[in-house]
């Protein structure tokens, strides 16, 4: 008599390893990932959905790998199925939310925030999240009761301070905000990006002087920090020290040479300073590195003019209502080359339009 012998499966049909092995798969694949070794992680994670379609720390975790190689989407649709598998994971919609938030989908990232909240009310690094997504909604009052939820948790939390303190001054609020400030440099005090934005609360009360020391604190912390060194050049040309401006400009360009906004504001700090030939330079090399710079486009007419190019002033106000059709200022200064030329009438359509614009601009009235 023969012997009868099971039929071998398919080769479609891989066999299944152990629940065992499984699990000794899944250790090696996040040590792999622990260590950094993503390549390495990835196919352990990928073999292990060979064998068990809906694995959800393999999902979840391979999800994670697209995130961290910048393959957002990706990594949001691998996530949204382990979730489908385990929706009792407040980890996993954790890593869900901050997917949305980075590619800018912050009300989609607030509703798994507010899943993993459910799941774990006390989860501080999901509170934070989540005021951070508030606040690019222009959500402040939210924001700031969001930032305070995370304060309740974890009271020296220098970053939700300095963060609530940013909230705070978008509402108006700058005295409020740089005490929130102040208790962010109370436990870290050489957090220089607080001591920057405490710099921009104080120049919103008109506490200009002081505004410098901590724009100055910033950069003794961080020499490179381009907010601070930016704001500061800017205070200064509000302050109409505009050759001290030029230096602060010329600071940020050293560490960002083709910034094209630090470029045109040096350009502004130059014309204030009477250098035309230097600060049409200044705006021709903006407008180099960022062609659909419209202030510049206006501001560069306005050198022209100040140089005798009327001809060469007008197209520049003329490409600059190219670019934006509603931009008031171009409209005035326009008329004001159009007014040296003796075209009144020219003049006078456009200073209407740019008061049909901008109602209460007093200088072109």
């Amino acid at each position: 008599m023969s012997k009868h012998r099971p039929a071998a499966p398919p080769r479609s049909q891989p066999i299944s390893p152990p629940l065992a092995a499984l699990a000794a798969q899944l250790q090696a694949a996040l040590a792999w990932h622990q260590q950094g070794h993503l390549a390495e992680a990835e196919a352990a994670y990928r073999n292990l959905l060979l064998h068990q379609p809906a694995h959800f720390d393999a999902l979840h975790l391979l999800g994670v790998i697209a995130l961290q190689n910048k393959q957002t989407q990706q990594g949001i649709e691998l996530i949204e199925q382990a979730v489908a598998v385990n929706p009792g994971s407040a980890f996993a919609y954790s890593n869900l939310g901050r997917a949305y938030q980075e590619c800018g989908r912050h009300l989609e990232a607030i509703a798994r925030f507010d899943r993993a909240l459910t799941l774990d009310p006390a989860y501080i690094e999901v509170h934070f999240n989540r005021a951070a997504a508030l606040f690019h909604l222009q959500r402040y009052e939210e924001t700031v009761a969001g930032y305070e939820r995370v304060i309740a948790l974890a009271p020296s939390s220098a970053e939700a301070w300095s963060n609530r303190g940013n909230a705070l001054r978008e509402l108006k609020r700058s005295a409020d905000a740089i005490a929130s400030f102040d208790r962010a440099l109370a436990f870290k005090p050489d957090f220089a990006a607080a001591h920057s934005n405490r710099a921009n609360a104080l120049a919103d009360l008109g506490r200009h002087q002081e505004a410098l020391v901590s724009f100055d604190r910033a950069l003794d912390i961080q020499a490179d920090y381009f907010d601070a060194l930016s704001n500061r050049a800017n205070l200064l040309h509000q302050l109409k020290r505009h050759a001290e401006a030029v230096q602060a400009y010329d600071r940020v360009l050293a560490v960002w040479p083709d910034h094209p906004v630090a470029l045109s504001n040096r350009g502004n700090a130059l014309f204030y300073l009477g250098d035309f030939t230097a600060s049409l330079t200044a705006y021709d090399r903006a407008l180099t590195l960022k062609p659909d710079f419209v202030e510049a486009w206006s501001n560069r007419g306005n050198v022209l003019r100040q140089l005798k190019q009327p001809a060469a002033a007008i197209a520049s106000f003329e490409h600059a209502l190219v670019l934006a059709p509603g931009y008031a200022d171009a409209y005035a200064n326009r008329g004001n080359v159009l007014c040296d030329l003796g075209r009144y009438d020219e003049a006078l359509r456009d200073y209407d339009r740019a008061l049909a614009l901008k109602p209460d601009s007093a200088e072109t009235y």
